[in-house]
């Protein structure tokens, strides 16, 4: 029977921060789609069409800013002890701003109504 190596506390939360930046990218690429097919329609077509363009750019400026963040965070060494209270406030601020996104994405889609634009 072969030993249990030990979890690599550093490699894990590198490989963690990794897939949340391709999910980042992912929600990105569809927002952009998204403000593509709106400017598509029209002002004519959209009710609130400068409100959920705005909110489009805003969240895909975050959305970029929360980018580079977990780039910074991922290459960090988790084992210097010295940097964890930095890493644990950089790992909350990019929470923060998922939330952020999150709360700013049901809003684009509820002011986008029924049209299929958001």
């Amino acid at each position: 029977m072969k030993p249990i190596k030990k979890l690599d506390v550093n490699s894990y939360a590198t490989r963690k921060t990794i897939a949340m930046g391709l999910l980042n990218i992912a929600l990105m690429i569809a927002n952009i789609e998204k403000t593509k097919s709106i400017i598509q329609k029209g002002s004519k077509q959209q009710q609130f069409y400068f409100f959920i363009i705005s909110l489009l750019v805003l969240v895909i400026l975050i959305q970029i800013g929360l980018a580079f963040l977990l780039l910074f965070v991922g290459k960090m060494n988790l084992n210097n002890k010295t940097r964890h209270s930095k890493l644990d406030l950089w790992n909350n601020t990019a929470i923060l701003l998922i939330v952020l996104i999150t709360v700013m994405q049901i809003f684009a889609s509820s002011f986008a109504g029924s049209s299929g634009a958001a």
